[in-house]
């Protein structure tokens, strides 16, 4: 029996790396991409010569070609930190809306599972604790990414499931 496929955007990330460990401890082959803008080859040296995982630098706001079937796209690809915002405010903005949409676009061509992680600076100021969210919608760059999954999720006929997940408090993120 083949293993079911995994990709994980963003996956030299804090919480990509360590979701890629654990999808491969679940026996999963693992495909991890990452541009490498924030992240960090010391988060993933330790999968290297894992024959279940295989690493792609690559920008998800390109493109994303993958031969093969693919069962589960994790989309964590996105500067995490109001500083990243602050020095690439573009990228920001590109991964948010144009990596969404190629993430969701494997996903859909593979006829996987998708999943899309945003941080909590998305609903408001990171100083503001407990944080008040306005009508339980979110704002700011990670407004993109919740209209994107919708829309594409919601099209009629689409048959394809998927899953939004805000992060808050994640520790050493």
């Amino acid at each position: 029996m083949s293993k079911k496929t995994a990709v994980v955007t963003g996956a030299a990330g804090f919480l990509g790396s360590h979701l890629s460990d654990r999808l491969l401890s679940e026996g999963y082959k693992v495909i991890g991409i990452d541009n490498l803008i924030t992240g960090n080859t010391r988060n993933i040296e330790h999968l290297a010569g894992n024959p279940d995982f295989y690493f792609i630098k690559h920008d998800v706001t390109n493109y994303i070609y993958l031969p093969g079937e693919v069962h589960l796209v994790y989309h964590l690809a996105s500067p995490a930190s109001p500083i990243d915002y602050l020095q690439i405010p573009i990228q920001t903005l590109k991964v948010s809306s144009l990596g969404t949409h190629n993430a969701l676009g494997l996903a859909k061509a593979k006829e996987a599972t998708f999943l899309i992680a945003s941080t909590s600076e998305c609903y408001g100021d990171p100083l503001e604790h407990p944080r008040e969210v306005a009508g339980g919608f979110p704002v700011g760059v990670d407004l993109a990414q919740s209209a994107a999954v919708f829309l594409r999720i919601n099209e009629p006929g689409n048959g394809q499931s998927a899953v939004h997940s805000a992060l808050f408090a994640a520790p050493g993120a």
